[in-house]
């Protein structure tokens, strides 16, 4: 079912909040994956985009670690040049990190779990689930799932080919999306679909029998937006 969303309540101040956004849900953000899009409105609506990292390794306490190192480093570069994201973007993230940590806690991911713990994944394993429910856990402001202005995503997809391929994984989501001219400007989503990249075809991926069972095929690719210089 389509959704219509206040898009000016969900750009970011500018390029430096766009990474914020993406770092503070735990991204590591991929400049090779960067598209632009015309608003008929508005105009040109920069996408900055990431993939969200494993969250678990070397056994820290991997809520802190939402918080501190690259994000840390990237709050006081925003601090220098004018102001920080307010904290509903750093909340929003961090419940989007606390909720795919609960997960590996479930008997039926400690494969995944044990991996991650282990280094043996560079990002987070996901599914069709958890990705429905990355706005859910951030909330308007911030990162979301990438949206879909052709069919499967393919100007993208090719990006992620390129660019993600050692990551591990073969498919991430996005979600269908499209504006229009009406005020205040929005952009309307709505179904949510695999998009596969390392993989023969482009047919429907098999979900998981059961939707808290994470998927080492499948990624996190997140995407923040903002108006004004590239």
């Amino acid at each position: 079912m389509a959704e219509t969303l206040p898009l000016l309540d969900i750009l970011c101040a500018d390029k430096s909040g766009a990474r914020m956004a993406l770092e503070a849900a735990g991204c590591v953000v991929e400049p090779g994956l960067q598209l632009a899009i015309e608003h008929p409105m508005i105009g040109t609506i920069h996408r900055m985009f990431g993939v969200v990292q494993n969250l678990a390794d070397n056994g820290d306490d991997a809520t802190d670690r939402l918080t501190s190192g690259r994000l840390g480093a990237a709050q006081a570069q925003y601090r220098q040049i004018g102001g920080m994201p307010d904290a509903e973007v750093l909340d929003g993230g961090r419940r989007l990190g606390e909720r795919m940590l609960r997960l590996l806690e479930d008997p039926d991911n400690e494969r995944a779990a044990l991996k991650l713990l282990d280094g043996q994944l560079k990002y987070m394993p996901a599914n069709k689930t958890l990705a429905g429910l990355v706005r859910k856990s951030i909330g308007l402001r911030g990162a979301h799932i990438p949206w879909s202005f052709q069919a499967l995503n393919l100007g993208l997809s090719m990006k992620v080919q390129k660019h993600c391929a050692g990551y591990g994984f073969v498919v991430f989501y996005s979600e269908d999306a499209r504006f229009d001219n009406e005020s205040p400007p929005n952009v309307k989503v709505g179904r949510v679909f695999t998009t596969p990249f390392g993989v023969a075809g482009f047919g429907t991926w098999q979900e998981p029998i059961r939707q808290d069972i994470l998927d080492e095929d499948v990624g996190l690719i997140l995407e923040a937006n903002w108006l004004g210089a590239p």
